[in-house]
């Protein structure tokens, strides 16, 4: 059966537009090779919600269990912006099988953004995923989401993408769902299936039959 490219979301700054705090773009010649093979659409979070490029950077503090997303050098507050588009833009995203979102941004990072201590001049005390990274982790739970950093790792890129391709192929299968088109993108990943988890497998193979 015919399969549509995969719908990837990704963050503007990694070769599509000079959006960075600096006014810079970064080039991602693996992002470039995956635009052959995807349906790429771009974002910024931080331009979406009316900072300026060139802007001063923007930094997650913490106190205690609250975090606020706060420009130190204006004193800025953009807490409720940036949680309001990430509501707003991702529950009108429509279809999408996978993000590839900027290293360790406070908006856009899912793993290693850093957050810093409400007191002034401190060292960052911490790190995790910025607001529109873990908005888009708490929304797409399970899907395939990385950052460009950890693709450079060829183990890690490899699991992206065998996750990316073959949740885009199961839904394209969905949107026209018949006996053979299941039985048949069953028998070409039961190996795939077996090497990750082989009850979950068994259990997909009693259901097909």
């Amino acid at each position: 059966m015919d399969h549509q490219k995969p719908r990837l979301l990704c963050s503007k700054c990694l070769g599509f537009g000079r959006c960075r705090y600096n006014g810079d773009v970064i080039p991602a010649p693996f992002v470039e090779k995956l635009g052959n093979f995807c349906d790429i659409t771009a974002v910024c979070p931080e331009v979406e919600i009316g900072l300026g490029v060139p802007r001063k950077p923007i930094r997650i503090m913490q106190h205690k269990t609250t975090q606020r997303l706060i420009q130190p050098e204006t004193g800025t507050d953009v807490t409720l912006d940036m949680v309001d588009f990430s509501r707003r833009f991702l529950g009108t995203l429509g279809e999408v099988h996978g993000f590839l979102l900027k290293y360790k941004s406070p908006s856009c990072g899912l793993f290693s953004a850093k957050y810093y201590p409400e007191k002034e001049g401190a060292g960052a005390s911490g790190s995790g995923p910025g607001f529109f990274g873990r908005a888009v982790l708490e929304r797409f739970p399970g899907y395939p989401a990385e950052t460009e950093k950890r693709l450079t790792n060829f183990e890690i890129r490899d699991h992206f993408l065998i996750r990316l391709f073959t949740l885009s192929r199961f839904e394209t299968l969905q949107r026209g769902p018949d006996a053979k088109s299941l039985v048949h993108f069953q028998a070409s990943n039961k190996l795939l299936f077996l090497a990750h988890r082989e009850q979950n497998m068994r259990e997909m193979g009693r259901l097909v039959a």
